[in-house]
């Protein structure tokens, strides 16, 4: 039963991951950049001086 339980889970997983890619790649073909935007040179050393 557990056997099975993974299975299923595994594939799941594959599926999941399979649409994960498939997002990112249309979305790097509309022009979407993923991760985080760059901070500008003033607004970081403003943060350093803060800190």
């Amino acid at each position: 039963m557990f056997g099975m339980i993974a299975v299923f889970a595994e594939f799941e997983k594959s599926i999941i991951h399979e649409r994960t890619v498939a997002g990112l790649k249309a979305a790097r073909a509309r022009g979407r950049k993923g991760g985080r935007p760059m901070t500008d040179k003033k607004e970081l050393d403003k943060v350093i001086k803060l800190h």
